[in-house]
């Protein structure tokens, strides 16, 4: 379950309003910024599960999205536990 943030407590999760602040997260934790400039285009085409959101934000940033690296591992696990259930190929999705 993603965290929720202060005043969201009592609403169910948005798609939208939850991948722009993990994107926001990202940013600020990582320094992946290019993928913020894609957010528009993100939401519309999600990415089917945290891998694949994973390598996304790798390439936006002119990244190997390679699974054996750690930083991609710690990436797809933030990825997973923020909006994993929001993710159409996730065999949570919908479960909140």
């Amino acid at each position: 379950m993603s965290r929720r943030r202060r005043g969201f407590e009592d609403r169910p999760p948005d798609r939208e309003s939850e991948i722009r602040w993990l994107l926001h997260e990202l940013c600020s934790e990582w320094g992946f910024c290019n993928i913020v400039d894609e957010a528009d285009l993100l939401v519309q085409s999600v990415p089917g599960n945290a891998a694949m959101f994973a390598d996304r934000v790798f390439l936006a940033e002119g990244l190997d999205p390679d699974p054996h690296d750690d930083l991609w591992r710690r990436v797809r696990d933030k990825i997973q536990r923020r909006v994993g259930q929001l993710l159409p190929d996730d065999p949570n999705a919908g479960s909140l």
